[in-house]
């Protein structure tokens, strides 16, 4: 019960994911979006989506940034921006005095969450034909002829069965 329901909210989260970096991914050549976060310290975090690749930096400043907040910034798209760190196939560390960068190219991340929420909905799907089948949770042995015990492999069986 706790792997399904851990499954389902990986599924869940994964697919937001693939949605969500997918969406930025197409409109990363159109426009460049930007989410920052200022701790209300000496750091500032943020994420960019630019020309089909993210940016994930850190920015540390000398002074306090004063309030803690979120901030969506939306630029044109810049078709110079990913040559100026010298990245090859998108992907690049990047450290300049304060502040350090990360990139990843933003299909990576689609196809990564995308097929974590495929491999979960495939283990929600394969555990509910199981238990609906009458068949061994663990192995999927029939359990029609012996369903207080699986004879396969010892585990405790399903009492719900085709009859």
């Amino acid at each position: 019960m706790k792997w399904r329901l851990f499954n389902l909210v990986v599924l869940l989260a994964s697919l937001a994911l693939f949605l969500a970096s997918a969406t930025l991914w197409v409109r990363s050549y159109w426009r460049a979006d930007s989410f920052v976060y200022y701790s209300g310290g000496r750091n500032t975090y943020g994420i960019t989506a630019n020309r089909g690749v993210f940016l994930l930096g850190r920015v540390t400043d000398d002074a306090p940034t004063g309030q803690r907040r979120w901030a969506h910034e939306v630029a044109g798209a810049d078709p110079t921006w990913a040559s100026q760190f010298g990245l090859s196939f998108g992907f690049g560390l990047h450290a300049a005095g304060a502040a350090r960068f990360l990139f990843v190219p933003c299909g990576l991340v689609a196809v990564l969450s995308g097929s974590f929420a495929a491999s979960s909905w495939l283990y929600l799907r394969r555990c509910r034909h199981r238990k609906r089948f009458g068949l061994c949770p663990a192995c999927g042995y029939d359990l029609r002829a012996t369903p207080d015990r699986c004879p396969e492999c010892g585990r405790g069986g399903g009492r719900r069965h085709l009859t």
